[in-house]
Protein backbone atom coordinates (compact mmCIF):
# COMPACT_ATOMS: atom_id res chain seq x y z
CA UNK A 1 0.00 0.00 0.00
CA UNK A 2 1.44 3.34 -1.04
CA UNK A 3 1.77 6.08 1.49
CA UNK A 4 -0.12 9.25 0.64
CA UNK A 5 2.00 12.19 -0.32
CA UNK A 6 1.75 15.13 2.07
CA UNK A 7 1.82 18.54 0.48
CA UNK A 8 2.97 21.48 2.50
CA UNK A 9 2.24 25.01 1.52
CA UNK A 10 4.38 27.89 2.61
CA UNK A 11 2.53 30.84 4.01
CA UNK A 12 4.24 33.98 5.08
CA UNK A 13 3.86 35.26 8.58
CA UNK A 14 2.23 38.67 8.97
CA UNK A 15 5.63 40.25 9.68
CA UNK A 16 7.09 38.84 6.46
CA UNK A 17 4.04 39.75 4.45
CA UNK A 18 4.19 43.45 5.27
CA UNK A 19 7.92 43.96 5.49
CA UNK A 20 9.61 46.66 3.47
CA UNK A 21 11.46 44.11 1.35
CA UNK A 22 8.30 42.26 0.32
CA UNK A 23 7.34 42.92 -3.28
CA UNK A 24 4.26 45.01 -3.92
CA UNK A 25 1.48 42.72 -5.16
CA UNK A 26 -1.42 45.15 -5.29
CA UNK A 27 -1.42 47.21 -8.50
CA UNK A 28 -1.97 50.89 -7.99
CA UNK A 29 -3.89 53.02 -10.38
CA UNK A 30 -2.88 56.57 -10.96
CA UNK A 31 -5.41 59.24 -10.10
CA UNK A 32 -4.95 62.44 -12.04
CA UNK A 33 -4.43 65.57 -9.95
CA UNK A 34 -7.12 67.43 -11.83
CA UNK A 35 -9.80 64.90 -10.95
CA UNK A 36 -12.75 66.49 -9.23
CA UNK A 37 -15.12 64.60 -7.03
CA UNK A 38 -18.13 63.29 -8.90
CA UNK A 39 -21.36 64.89 -7.77
CA UNK A 40 -24.00 62.25 -7.28
CA UNK A 41 -27.67 63.02 -7.29
CA UNK A 42 -29.26 62.15 -4.01
CA UNK A 43 -32.84 60.93 -4.50
CA UNK A 44 -35.33 63.15 -2.75
CA UNK A 45 -38.11 61.47 -0.78
CA UNK A 46 -41.51 61.60 -2.36
CA UNK A 47 -44.16 62.95 -0.03
CA UNK A 48 -47.47 61.20 -0.45
CA UNK A 49 -50.47 62.30 1.59
CA UNK A 50 -51.72 59.52 3.81
CA UNK A 51 -55.42 59.00 3.42
CA UNK A 52 -57.14 56.28 5.35
CA UNK A 53 -59.24 54.02 3.15
CA UNK A 54 -61.97 54.44 5.74
CA UNK A 55 -61.99 58.21 5.18
CA UNK A 56 -61.72 58.18 1.39
CA UNK A 57 -64.86 56.17 0.59
CA UNK A 58 -68.35 57.03 1.78
CA UNK A 59 -69.64 54.57 4.34
CA UNK A 60 -72.43 52.23 3.37
CA UNK A 61 -75.60 52.06 5.40
CA UNK A 62 -74.62 48.62 6.70
CA UNK A 63 -71.22 49.88 7.83
CA UNK A 64 -72.84 52.82 9.61
CA UNK A 65 -75.28 50.48 11.37
CA UNK A 66 -72.41 48.21 12.44
CA UNK A 67 -70.52 51.18 13.88
CA UNK A 68 -73.67 52.33 15.69
CA UNK A 69 -74.17 48.89 17.24
CA UNK A 70 -70.53 48.74 18.30
CA UNK A 71 -70.68 52.20 19.88
CA UNK A 72 -73.84 51.53 21.91
CA UNK A 73 -73.39 51.73 25.70
CA UNK A 74 -69.82 52.99 25.34
CA UNK A 75 -70.46 56.75 25.20
CA UNK A 76 -69.58 57.33 28.87
CA UNK A 77 -66.41 55.26 28.65
CA UNK A 78 -65.42 56.94 25.39
CA UNK A 79 -65.89 60.41 26.89
CA UNK A 80 -63.71 59.55 29.89
CA UNK A 81 -60.70 58.54 27.78
CA UNK A 82 -57.85 60.89 26.92
CA UNK A 83 -57.54 62.18 23.34
CA UNK A 84 -54.84 59.76 22.03
CA UNK A 85 -56.65 56.73 23.45
CA UNK A 86 -59.95 58.02 22.10
CA UNK A 87 -58.57 58.41 18.58
CA UNK A 88 -56.88 54.98 18.72
CA UNK A 89 -60.17 53.42 19.84
CA UNK A 90 -62.07 55.19 17.05
CA UNK A 91 -59.62 54.04 14.37
CA UNK A 92 -59.53 50.46 15.63
CA UNK A 93 -63.34 50.52 15.85
CA UNK A 94 -63.63 51.65 12.24
CA UNK A 95 -61.26 48.91 11.15
CA UNK A 96 -63.17 46.33 13.18
CA UNK A 97 -66.48 47.51 11.70
CA UNK A 98 -65.06 47.19 8.18
CA UNK A 99 -63.84 43.64 8.89
CA UNK A 100 -67.23 42.69 10.35
CA UNK A 101 -69.01 44.20 7.35
CA UNK A 102 -66.91 42.06 5.00
CA UNK A 103 -67.58 38.94 7.06
CA UNK A 104 -71.32 39.63 7.17
CA UNK A 105 -71.41 39.95 3.39
CA UNK A 106 -69.99 36.48 2.91
CA UNK A 107 -72.35 33.62 2.14
CA UNK A 108 -72.34 32.36 5.71
CA UNK A 109 -71.57 34.66 8.58
CA UNK A 110 -68.41 33.60 10.31
CA UNK A 111 -69.52 33.99 13.89
CA UNK A 112 -66.26 33.05 15.62
CA UNK A 113 -64.27 35.64 13.65
CA UNK A 114 -66.83 38.35 14.38
CA UNK A 115 -66.73 37.56 18.11
CA UNK A 116 -62.91 37.70 18.07
CA UNK A 117 -62.88 41.07 16.26
CA UNK A 118 -65.35 42.65 18.70
CA UNK A 119 -63.56 41.19 21.74
CA UNK A 120 -60.15 42.41 20.50
CA UNK A 121 -61.58 45.85 19.82
CA UNK A 122 -63.12 46.11 23.30
CA UNK A 123 -59.81 45.05 24.87
CA UNK A 124 -58.23 48.25 23.54
CA UNK A 125 -60.23 50.17 26.15
CA UNK A 126 -58.04 50.51 29.26
CA UNK A 127 -59.42 49.53 32.66
CA UNK A 128 -62.40 47.50 31.44
CA UNK A 129 -63.22 44.26 33.26
CA UNK A 130 -63.19 40.90 31.54
CA UNK A 131 -66.87 40.31 32.39
CA UNK A 132 -67.90 43.60 30.76
CA UNK A 133 -65.94 42.73 27.62
CA UNK A 134 -67.59 39.30 27.36
CA UNK A 135 -71.09 40.69 27.99
CA UNK A 136 -70.70 43.50 25.44
CA UNK A 137 -69.21 41.06 22.92
CA UNK A 138 -72.27 38.82 23.29
CA UNK A 139 -74.76 41.69 23.01
CA UNK A 140 -73.08 43.32 20.03
CA UNK A 141 -72.65 40.01 18.18
CA UNK A 142 -76.35 39.24 18.64
CA UNK A 143 -77.34 42.66 17.29
CA UNK A 144 -75.02 42.28 14.31
CA UNK A 145 -76.53 38.89 13.46
CA UNK A 146 -80.06 40.37 13.68
CA UNK A 147 -78.85 43.17 11.39
CA UNK A 148 -77.71 40.54 8.88
CA UNK A 149 -81.06 38.77 9.08
CA UNK A 150 -82.87 42.07 8.52
CA UNK A 151 -80.83 42.83 5.40
CA UNK A 152 -81.27 39.30 4.06
CA UNK A 153 -85.06 39.64 4.24
CA UNK A 154 -85.12 42.83 2.17
CA UNK A 155 -82.79 41.57 -0.55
Amino acid sequence: MATPEIKREYTATPEQEFSETAPQTIPRTAVPDSAEPVARAVPQPVLVPIVSPLQSAPKSQTLQEIETIMAEDLAGIYASLDAPTRSALRVSGEQAALKISILLQSASSQLIKIIKIIRDWLRTIPGISWAFIEQETKVKTGKLLRLTDKHDRYE
